[in-house]
């Protein structure tokens, strides 16, 4: 799978990579985030970049509890 989102609701992205990666990231309470839309390319990139990534474009913070990822909004 290519690892490259132009402009794709997260809600997508969040799906792709839970497949790429056999994780579950979930947006927690946050109804809004997954409507959002993100750019970014990360093809051949480990899954804490690309967390890292997102937290700065999202402006989220993660929690990783076993295979569950919790994207978060930064207060």
């Amino acid at each position: 799978a290519t690892m490259s989102f132009d402009n794709k609701p997260v809600s997508e992205v969040i799906s792709e990579l839970n497949n790429a990666f056999k994780v579950e990231i979930i947006t927690g309470d946050d109804r809004n985030l997954s409507s959002y839309t993100l750019n970014a390319d990360f093809e051949d990139m480990n899954l804490a970049s690309i967390l890292e990534i997102m937290g700065k474009s999202l402006n989220v913070d993660y929690e990783i509890e076993g295979d569950v990822i919790t994207l978060k909004k930064k207060n």
